[in-house]
């Protein structure tokens, strides 16, 4: 294990273009406290495949933040269905949610 895990964490967040509150607010919906550097690999590269994927559809900035999320919390293929039936409906409000950390992260902590 690293000496610093968090500063290994924050170096795979910058490898994969995301932010480090992004992934912490992640941990932080699911109720997750205890992040190994394994489990944070396997995550972030998850949560940039998603972006790329969605990206790659050409979808505005703000659509690929909630679509990565969705597609994180529900697996890409119910996400996908979810676009199929007329939306990104979020029953329990997960995007909302990982937002809501996120921003509080970097306000009050400067994350």
């Amino acid at each position: 294990m690293p000496e610093d895990p968090q500063g290994a964490i924050r170096s795979l967040c910058e490898q994969n273009n995301l932010s480090y509150a992004l992934v912490l607010a992640v941990y932080q919906a699911e109720g997750i406290d205890n992040i190994t550097i394994d489990t944070a690999k396997s995550e972030i590269e998850k949560l940039a495949y998603y972006r790329n994927y969605w990206a790659a559809r050409g979808y505005a900035d703000e659509f690929v933040f909630d679509l990565m999320l969705l597609s994180n919390h529900y697996g890409l293929e119910g996400c996908q269905k979810q676009m199929e039936d007329g939306g990104s409906a979020d029953p329990d409000s997960y995007v909302q949610r990982v937002a809501d950390f996120k921003y509080n992260l970097e306000q009050n902590q400067g994350v």
